[in-house]
């Protein structure tokens, strides 16, 4: 019996996920049954460190996080200095909720996809350089 069920479990891959798919290079697959897609491997814990720091590609002192600030304010913005590298405040009108901010610290503005749930979808199998490289990407949103 023992070797009927280890028999069963080779050739039956759906019988050893309980459900249909297969695995893509992820470890993961949509189940053909409820639609919804998972992972089978285990994602390791997140941590932030991993994907670096904010980079000041272009040295003029402001990074990639305050030049989207600058960028994206509806009127001037406040530095925090006279040399001008760190926004404090300005005006942004919220994309989703319309919400207006003026407090600079107040936006999660760097991400489109959260870096977490990067790292939960597949971004745990990354290496250090693909990790870190997502924080030079200058988008606006």
């Amino acid at each position: 019996m023992r070797y009927f069920l280890i028999f069963l479990l080779l050739i039956s891959p759906t019988f050893a996920f309980g459900h249909g798919g297969g695995l893509d290079s992820d470890g993961g697959h949509t189940n053909r049954s409820t639609g919804e897609y998972h992972y089978h491997k285990k994602v390791t814990d997140y941590e932030r460190s991993e994907y670096g720091r904010w980079r000041d590609v272009d040295r003029d002192c402001q990074n990639t996080r305050h030049e989207v600030l600058i960028g994206s304010s509806a009127e001037s913005v406040q530095f925090k200095t006279e040399k001008q590298c760190l926004v404090v405040s300005g005006l942004w009108i919220g994309l989703y909720t319309g919400n207006i901010f003026s407090n600079a610290r107040q936006l999660d503005i760097d991400h489109v996809v959260p870096l977490k749930e990067a790292h939960i979808s597949g971004a745990s199998g990354w290496t250090k350089e693909m990790k870190r490289r997502v924080l030079t990407m200058k988008t606006i949103c």
